[in-house]
């Protein structure tokens, strides 16, 4: 179970990119996305957003806004994400050539509640 999606996402300077972050799992229970969810569990509550990490020191760093979780299901990399299984935010600014770990945590409606963190990879890169 790996709790880094598994895609680079990529944006310019310019751009608001929204990003999702599946914490779901196949109902095999085989896939590769961070699957950390129970089975019944679903995410509850607010969902924070913060650079975990950079690949060069910048000046320009990513702003995040509109953090939520799913309010309809979605597919996300081919699969069907219920509702409150999946984080999503925005991501703007940021500096050419550089790329972002992001980290991701929101708790579920688990008792007791889990805090759950997953990762997500953002290239910022301006067209040459």
């Amino acid at each position: 179970m790996s709790s880094i999606a598994p895609q680079i996402h990529e944006k310019t300077e310019g751009e608001t990119r929204l990003l999702s972050v599946d914490f779901g799992s196949s109902a095999s229970g085989d896939d590769e996305r961070t699957g950390k969810l129970s089975s019944g569990e679903l995410l509850d509550g607010a969902v924070t957003v913060a650079t975990q990490a950079k690949s060069s020191d910048t000046t320009v760093d990513l702003t995040y806004a509109s953090n939520v979780v799913n309010g309809t299901a979605l597919t996300i990399n081919g699969r069907d994400a219920l509702v409150g299984e999946v984080a999503q935010f925005t991501a703007a600014g940021g500096t050419d050539g550089t790329t972002y770990t992001i980290s991701v945590s929101a708790q579920t409606n688990a008792t007791p509640v889990q805090t759950l963190e997953g990762f997500a990879i953002l290239k910022v890169e301006e067209p040459n």
